[in-house]
């Protein structure tokens, strides 16, 4: 019975998700909604600050972040699962991390920020090199 209920309410949150995006991709909503809150990481447990400049999205000290939106800020997904650090690139002289959904898989890729722990990014370049 709890499996089915598990089931249930899994499909349920899949569906809501997809009906959250597809209202979206047709109402000409917002496709970035700008946010820059601080917060406490559900990760590592750091205080997270406001960023200095631009907007911040995941831990400035281990780099996780939060699968929480649709698109950008708005705060619609449902799925909530932490997001790990997985890769590194460059793109126009920014650096990008790209963050895997430990609980959905989704990825997705967002920029650093000037104050993201130097050590904490050498690190995951050192990781990623040695995966290579």
């Amino acid at each position: 019975m709890l499996y089915t209920v598990c089931c249930i309410k899994t499909l349920i949150n899949a569906a809501y998700s997809i009906l959250n995006t597809a209202y979206q991709m047709n109402n000409d909503t917002p496709r970035f909604t700008a946010r820059n809150e601080p917060f406490v990481c559900l990760n590592c447990g750091k205080q997270v600050s406001k960023a200095k400049s631009g907007y911040r999205n995941h831990c400035s000290f281990c780099l996780t972040s939060l699968h929480v939106d649709v698109f950008p800020g708005d705060r619609l997904e449902n799925c909530h699962g932490i997001m790990d650090a997985v890769g590194l690139n460059q793109k126009h002289g920014e650096w990008i991390i790209t963050h895997r959904c430990r609980t959905c898989g989704k990825e997705q890729n967002n920029k650093t920020t000037k104050d993201d722990s130097k050590e904490t990014l050498l690190i995951l370049a050192k990781n990623i090199a040695k995966s290579n």
